[in-house]
Order: C-alpha cells, then structure tokens, then sequence
C-alpha cells in the first residue's frame, strides 16, 4: 500500500492514495522519488544511535528546509537510515522519530519555527482509576498554568547547511534524546494503607521545545504523573518532561483516601532540579508526610473504581524541607 506524507498547518497525515493526493503535497516519502521534481543524487542517511542508548524508536523523520526557495521536503525512514532525493540546493535539516502520536508539532513549515508540544492535561491524569469529583488543586503559585501531558519518548537532531548540490555518498545524523526523566521518591509516609489512590504533578516544567536547537520553550506548564506504592512507608513515581521552565518547581502528591477524604502534600523542590548534575535524568525526593488512619465500615467504598464517595474538597498541606 502506497504510503504518503500530507503537511496540512501543523499537522503531518498519512495517506494511501498518492496519485489522488499528490498535486497536493509538500513533501514526499523517500520510497517514491518520483512525486519529486529532478533531484540530486541519491543521498544515504544513516543514522548514529551512539548517543541514545534509550532505545530506538519506530522511524525517523527528516524535514529539508531549503535555504533558497520555498517550502520543504520530508522523508520518513527506518532507524537505521536510507536512501533520499531532495531537489539540489542547501539545506538545513531537522529529524525526530515519527512515532509519537502523543506529542503535537507545530510551526514545522520553517526550520526556525519548528516546535514540539504536548496535549492538555488534567492534574488527576495521573490516578490509578478514572477518577469524578473535585479536580485536585495546583500548586502554590502555579494556579495560571497550563496543565499538559508528559511528552513521549523525543530523539531529535538538527543540522544547517547540508550540501545537496552534488552527489554525497552518505550523511551521518546522531539523534539524542530530548526529553529528561525525573524520578520522584517519597519517604516516610504515615498511614499508607488508608490510600485507595495517589498520583503527583509537578510545576514550573518546559511545555515544549525548539526543534531547531533542541532548547526548552521558557512557557511553564504543570505536569502530571503517576505515583506508585514501593513500601509500607514509601511511594515512587517517573516521569519524561521538557525539563525546568521556572525557577520555581513545586511537585504536589495527591492522596485519596479510603473513607473519601482527598489530601494534597505540596513541597517546593527548585533546589532539587536546579542542582541536579544531569539535568536530563532528575532525582526528587521527599520525605514526611502525615496521613490519617482510616477506619472503614461496611465494606471499602473509597476504592471503588470511578466513585467519589464523599463531595469534600481537598485538604491542602504544604511542607517545607530541610535544606540539602
């Protein structure tokens, strides 16, 4: 079946029926060359994982932003590399792996425009169970910001001033990894067994990134995220993010109880992530938090997926830590 590439505003569609659609492309998939005007030489990409030992992703993408003329050409490939016909010129060049249908890409039309984003998010996405009442508070000082998803898995490279001019035997590009990941361990939680769920979220994150320089965009947003049991007293959770936005990083753990009661615990944890010695692999941790014991009678409500057995709304305790 035909595969084909469709670049409508921002988004990219995939299409079978390449000789219906095709008068109205702006790129073209490496495996038909034809669709193209008269190109150079095949170019051999080949893609350098050297620097992403995360693992590979499903495919790449490779957009080829002319420095001459309008428009672009983009080609989807397999993680090894392969074969490409651009029409000659120089170019500057962007590539991120194509199979992250979590993430939004926007301005993608120019290299110097060309951004990744995530979906919107609720600050109870991260809870076990489909979750009806009270949506938890944010964060102190983080009441006006957005709310996203995590980003999947990103490899990007970028390069500028690629010769296709002439035939070139081969062109290396060694994609890295663009997303951090932030590990959250909570200590010394009281009353652990009174919680049905948890989850977290965390504010003052990037809400995306600048594909061309694979920098953080300075807009925060608050993330959410998952939290797990690892212990009677202990609760772990991970997550990817764009990395730090705001000098002000604050994470909120949120608790439902058993009886129905629901408690955030908030902590200020800047320090944390503005010290940490790899910025793209972050660890938080806290410690403290006092939970009341719950007593349940005829039966355990609170844990009933999906159902919020009380109306009340969030008991919110901040916790200041001690300095590191």
């Amino acid at each position: 079946m035909l595969r084909f590439s469709l670049h409508i505003s921002a988004l990219s569609v995939r299409l079978g029926l390449l000789g219906l659609l095709a008068p109205l492309c702006t790129g073209c998939i490496f495996e038909y060359p034809g669709a193209c005007p008269p190109a150079s030489d095949d170019l051999h990409i080949i893609f350098d994982w050297s620097h992403a030992p995360q693992g590979l992703p499903e495919g790449m993408g490779v957009y080829f932003y002319p420095l001459e003329g309008p428009g672009y050409w983009r080609y989807d490939l397999t993680p090894a590399g392969g074969h490409v016909a651009v029409p000659r010129n120089t170019y500057n060049l962007i590539s991120y792996n194509n199979d992250t249908d979590a993430m939004l890409f926007e301005g993608t039309g120019s290299f110097t425009t060309a951004i990744v984003t995530t979906r919107e998010g609720n600050l109870s996405d991260g809870a076990s169970t489909h979750y009806i009442g009270p949506e938890p508070p944010a964060a102190r000082d983080a009441a006006d910001e957005p709310v996203r998803q995590q980003p999947n898995n990103l490899w990007v490279c970028s390069a500028d001033n690629i010769d296709a001019t002439h035939a070139t035997d081969s062109l290396v590009l060694t994609p890295r990894h663009a997303v951090a990941t932030y590990r959250i361990t909570v200590t010394d939680i009281t009353n652990l067994e009174s919680v049905s769920q948890m989850s977290l979220s965390l504010s003052g994150l990037s809400g995306g990134l600048t594909l061309s320089t694979v920098t953080p965009l300075t807009t925060a947003v608050t993330v959410p995220g998952s939290l797990t049991q690892a212990s009677e007293t202990s609760a772990t959770g991970r997550m990817l993010t764009f990395g730090a936005a705001a000098t002000v990083n604050r994470l909120c753990l949120y608790f439902w109880l058993r009886d129905g009661q629901k408690k955030v615990v908030d902590f200020d944890v800047s320090a944390q992530i503005a010290t940490a010695p790899d910025p793209m692999d972050v660890t938080i941790a806290v410690s403290g938090v006092e939970l009341p014991k719950v007593e349940t009678s005829g039966g355990d409500t609170g844990s009933v997926p999906g159902i919020d057995v009380g109306v009340d709304d969030w008991d919110y305790v901040i916790i200041e830590l001690s300095p590191l």
